[in-house]
């Protein structure tokens, strides 16, 4: 019903409000890291894996196919860029460091599925015991895939 009001002084100063703003941290450097790591496996797996029969689609090693890029090298590619841009000190670039994270993981977890869709040829892995089979599907795509899409949610907030 009645208001109080402050007398105007000179010497008066507002109080200010108390609100951070939200910038970078060096607390993204572990899961930078990380997207690094996973971008040079997702990388070098299909590379190397054949060495220790670790390997899809070929027993050759350091074959790149076609296959190869698009459902391995591109990838790993792009979770290394993105493991670098968060590192960067800005918000922005750490947004958009997890959303290629995001785009890449989802690659690796549909991308085998789509495979059939656009290619003649199968995309298997080498022979062996059903769960060094199921291991290999794990390890190259869906369990990478899933980490990517973690760290780069993680990433964007």
């Amino acid at each position: 019903m009645f208001r109080r009001f402050r007398p105007a002084s000179q010497d008066y100063v507002p109080p200010t409000p108390v609100v951070e703003a939200r910038g970078w941290t060096p607390a993204v450097i572990v899961p930078a890291v990380l997207l690094m790591v996973l971008g040079a496996w997702v990388f070098l797996v299909p590379l190397v894996g054949p060495y220790f029969s670790f390997g899809l689609d070929t027993s050759s090693k350091w074959r790149f196919t076609n296959d190869h890029w698009l459902l391995s090298l591109a990838p790993g590619v792009a979770l290394f860029t993105a493991g670098l841009l968060m590192t960067v000190r800005s918000r922005a670039m750490g947004w958009l460091a997890g959303l290629i994270a995001v785009a890449a993981g989802v690659w690796l977890v549909i991308g085998p599925t789509l495979h059939p869709t656009w290619s003649s040829h199968t995309f298997i892995p080498l022979p062996g015991s059903d769960r060094k089979t199921a291991a290999r599907w794990i390890a190259d795509f869906y369990g990478a895939g899933a980490l990517a899409i973690y760290l780069g949610a993680q990433a964007q907030g």
